[in-house]
């Protein structure tokens, strides 16, 4: 197969010359001259505002994205003691069917806090601090539940 190709190397012809074309003479108006220029020069502001843009859009997702891991992150240790917990008592999985969609909220950065009333501020703190779990999760928490003033 290789005679095969090798014997038809001698039928290709070779490349075209290169021809440049030049404008023997613009013949246009003054006024289409300013008007290209005015649009090659709109064009390329538009590209350069587009390229702006499109990094600052970039910023803004991986900042959201940084963001929302590292909210993640600090209540990855509250919702699973919680999730083991909720399987043996009631009141746990009451209040965690409360506490896990104001998190995964302020997760997603859709809140920075809740303000809840007395009653259920209090039971839901009262019953975190009858699990076994670390005290900075429970001051976490505080900092984006807040009771509400009657």
């Amino acid at each position: 197969m290789d005679t095969f190709l090798n014997d038809n190397d001698d039928n290709i012809r070779p490349p075209d010359q290169v021809t440049v074309e030049q404008l023997v003479q613009d013949k246009r108006s003054e006024f289409d001259k300013q008007v290209d220029e005015a649009l090659y020069q709109s064009m390329k502001e538009y590209a350069e505002e587009n390229e702006m843009n499109e990094k600052y859009e970039e910023h803004l997702i991986n900042s959201y994205l940084t963001t929302s891991a590292e909210r993640k992150e600090k209540f990855k240790d509250l919702l699973s003691t919680m999730h083991k917990v909720m399987h043996f008592d009631k009141e746990v999985k009451e209040i965690n069917d409360m506490i896990v969609p104001i998190i995964d909220a302020y997760c997603l950065n859709y809140i920075e806090n809740v303000e809840l009333d007395v009653e259920t501020y209090n039971k839901i703190f009262t019953i975190l601090m009858t699990i076994r779990k670390n005290e900075k999760n429970i001051a976490l928490l505080k900092t984006i539940i807040y009771k509400s003033i009657p």
